[in-house]
Formats: C-alpha cells, sequence, structure tokens
C-alpha cells in the first residue's frame, strides 16, 4: 500500500526542488552579463594553463628556453658588467614593458633640473584621490596615503609635497600617483625625446584612470588614437564631477563589464609595449641617468 505521507514529502522536495531551480533561473537571467562575463574570464584563464604548468620551477626555465626559443629569451647581468652576464637570444625583438614610465622619470628629472617643476609645490590629497579609481587603483591609494601618513608627508591640510607623489608613482608604481605626476608635468613635458631610452622606443605615459576610461567606453576592440583617448577621458574625469561620481558608482557596482580577452586586446592596441633588441644598452644608459633599480 502506498504510504501517504511518503507520497507527500516527496511532492514537497519536487516543489521545493523547482522553485529553487526557478529561482536560479531568475538570478542568472537578470545577471546575465556578470554570468556570461565570468564564464569567459574563467576560460581565458585556462589559457596557458599546461605552460604555466611547465614553469613551476626555476630549474623549468632552461628547459623551457630550448624547447621554445621563439617566444623567450634570457639576459641577466649585474648593471656595469654586461661582459659577465648571460646572454641566450638577446638580438631576438621582444616586447619591452614599463619604458612609459622611464620617459615619465626622465621627464621629472629633467623638468626639476631646468626648473620648470616647483618640488616645494603642495598638491591636495583630493586631487590624487580622483584618479584613484574603484579597484585596484583605489587599493593601492589606501596603501600610499598610509605610506604618507607614516612618514609625516601627509600635513594636516591634506597635501603632501610634490616629491611624495613623485616617489609613489616611481617606487611604488601607485596609478593615481602616476596620473597625478603627469597633470603636474604636463602632456607636452613627457612626450619630448628621452636620451635613457633606446632608439626605436615609442610608448608614451598616458594617464591610467584615463586609459581604463578609454577601454571602458570603446565598443570594439580597436581605439583610435588611444593616447589621446585617454588624456580626453582624464580630462573629462577631472572637470565633470557627475561624470566621475558615474564611473565611480559604475566600477564599485558591476565592474569595468570587460572580459579578460577584451582587456588584452584593448591593452594590445594601446601602444603599451616597445618590441626592442638589445635593451640592455638601455639598462646600461638608464643606469647612469637615474637608479640601477630601473633595470630590475
Amino acid at each position: 500500500m502506498l504510504d501517504v505521507r511518503s507520497w507527500g514529502c516527496g511532492t514537497h522536495l519536487l516543489v521545493v526542488g523547482a522553485l529553487v531551480l526557478v529561482g536560479l533561473g531568475i538570478a542568472v537571467g537578470r545577471n546575465w552579463e556578470a554570468v556570461t562575463l565570468m564564464a569567459d574570464n574563467v576560460g581565458a584563464m585556462g589559457e596557458g594553463a599546461a605552460q604555466a604548468e611547465q614553469l613551476r620551477y626555476p630549474r623549468d626555465l632552461v628547459d623551457y628556453l630550448a624547447a621554445h626559443p621563439e617566444r623567450a629569451s634570457l639576459v641577466a647581468y649585474d648593471v656595469g658588467a654586461p661582459e659577465a652576464g648571460v646572454w641566450y637570444r638577446a638580438d631576438e625583438r621582444r616586447p619591452v614593458v614599463r619604458l612609459a614610465q622611464i620617459r615619465l622619470l626622465a621627464a621629472y628629472i629633467r623638468e626639476r633640473a631646468a626648473g620648470r617643476l616647483d618640488t616645494t609645490r603642495r598638491v591636495p590629497l583630493d586631487s590624487v584621490a580622483r584618479y584613484a579609481m574603484p579597484g585596484a587603483a583605489a587599493q593601492s591609494f589606501a596603501e600610499t596615503r598610509r605610506r604618507w601618513a607614516e612618514r609625516g608627508a601627509l600635513r594636516p591640510d591634506s597635501t603632501v609635497a610634490l616629491p611624495a607623489v613623485a616617489r609613489a608613482a616611481f617606487r611604488h608604481n601607485a596609478p593615481a600617483a602616476v596620473d597625478a605626476l603627469l597633470a603636474a608635468l604636463g602632456r607636452a613635458a613627457v612626450a619630448e625625446p628621452a636620451p635613457e631610452l633606446p632608439e626605436g622606443a615609442t610608448a608614451v605615459p598616458r594617464p591610467r584612470s584615463g586609459l581604463q576610461l578609454s577601454w571602458m567606453h570603446t565598443s570594439g576592440d580597436t581605439i583610435a588614437a588611444p593616447v589621446d583617448r585617454a588624456y580626453q577621458m582624464v580630462a573629462r574625469l577631472r572637470a565633470d564631477t557627475s561624470f566621475r561620481r558615474r564611473q565611480y558608482e559604475r566600477l564599485s557596482t558591476r565592474g569595468s563589464g570587460l572580459t579578460l580577452r577584451q582587456q588584452r586586446a584593448r591593452g594590445a592596441c594601446s601602444n603599451l609595449t616597445d618590441t626592442l633588441p638589445r635593451w640592455w644598452g638601455f639598462c646600461n644608459r638608464s643606469a647612469e641617468a637615474s637608479s640601477p633599480t630601473w633595470c630590475t
């Protein structure tokens, strides 16, 4: 004989299960953009996993270099003693990052030495904070502010000296400090040729916050005049309070909305790297002009 109580319990479980599925369906439907973004990112993060597994330990590097000479070069030496270094396919043209940062450093040193930059100038904390976009940049700014407070660089009037901003930009690569320093120097100054850079280097500094906004407000993968676009967006970020508030709210609630693949595509067309051979010559010149730490 059928147990009515068992039948009723099973019916309840089926109803509950159906309601859960309906609830999940509604949640997925309402957040479809976020769900598809997560799914795409999971797939993107899985790309290259096999290669990463081959490089789990330092000893794996030699085997990888031998197996993939078309992908990697190795240059290692003490600054000032290149003849005692290790050179493997050093003449191959490879992507080199952070050259734009060197151009920014060169511009700062040049403008300061020429007396065109007032290093006694106090920079309002709010004028730096406006570039701290929600996310990694905001976290970096919080850490930067903590350092300034601990070192006594942050005065009661909520200002810091311009050299403190420069230190945060160069020593800690803080995005908001980089943008504040760019604003202080001006676009023309950082665009000037820098003898510290290797011949053929074309990467120029651009505001990090403006670059992020230009990526967010581009429908395709290609950004027309990416440097101009980044400066246009950061100018609007500075001047338009309503625009700045909307972008902060968007990033805080939904993020950039870009998949890892989209970010990679936009970065590729934004000329963030230079492809150069024999970049150890640049390291030597840079070390003489500023500090050997720039070659690490």
